[in-house]
């Protein structure tokens, strides 16, 4: 190619940089993305789910809204991402969805916002490097798989108001040495099923797992120490173990 062609494309793909993908630095490093430049999603609820990251930052924060739509959940967005350090995910965020963050090696500390109110099915499974999650206030599910495999995972806080804990939720998560279930925790070990459009069978379907200890979340995790608010109706610690208290009923 010669010089001056060569120069005429460097300014064009600098000038597409510029006006197309514009962002912010913030003081903490980290980069926030305010088109969707970096991002592809699918419309739905009035927002957005983000589907794919294409960008290649270390930190990042998940925007609230893009193209001027509020961003409601994230759904494979990050997953198998290999170079994602640090991720901040924004105030309005509702669900980090259905393999998120899948097996980013990388990954090394989480901030989840107060909105958020469901980390689902393997969002986090995987992330190996991962050591430090920041969990809001309004959390109320976690669905089965979704931190399984966090091996570097040194503490959790489950907030008061959490309701679910999947199947698996924490499997192997063998740096984690105590856990602290407060006394909104309905189930343990829980799972899913389709839902149906019968309000009524599908609160049946989640009020026969309410204390169910047919499944564990916390399995493969070595020395965790689990305590359970005393104030919990449905599940109690008994030597070292999660059980249920169905039967004092």
């Amino acid at each position: 190619m010669k010089s001056g062609t060569k120069k005429i494309v460097v300014a064009v793909c600098l000038a597409v940089i510029i006006t197309g993908s514009y962002f912010l630095i913030k003081p903490h490093g980290f980069v926030r993305y305010v088109t969707d430049s970096a991002f592809e999603y699918t419309e739905s609820g009035g927002g957005l789910i983000l589907t794919k990251y294409t960008g290649g930052e270390e930190n990042l924060i998940v925007p609230s809204n893009i193209d001027g739509k509020p961003v409601l959940a994230l759904e494979g967005t990050f997953c198998a991402n290999i170079s994602l350090k640090n991720v901040r995910i924004s105030e309005g965020v509702l669900s980090v969805d259905y393999m998120a963050f899948w097996h980013c090696v990388s990954l090394e500390s989480v901030e989840l916002p107060d909105s958020l109110e469901t980390v689902g099915h393997a969002a986090f499974d995987k992330c190996i490097s991962l050591k430090k999650v920041t969990v809001g206030k309004n959390l109320t599910y976690i669905m089965p798989y979704a931190f399984s495999g966090c091996l570097s995972l040194e503490s959790f806080t489950l907030p008061q108001g959490l309701r679910f804990i999947g199947e698996n939720a924490f499997e192997n998560c063998s740096g984690l040495r105590n856990i602290y279930i407060p006394e909104s925790v309905e189930i343990i070990g829980g799972v899913t099923g389709e839902k149906t459009n019968n309000a009524d069978e599908n609160e049946k379907a989640y009020d026969e797992q309410k204390g169910s200890v047919k499944r564990q979340s916390f399995s493969g995790c070595g020395d965790l120490k689990i305590e359970i608010s005393e104030e919990n109706p449905y599940y109690q610690v008994s030597d070292g173990k999660i059980m249920s208290k169905k039967a004092e009923k």
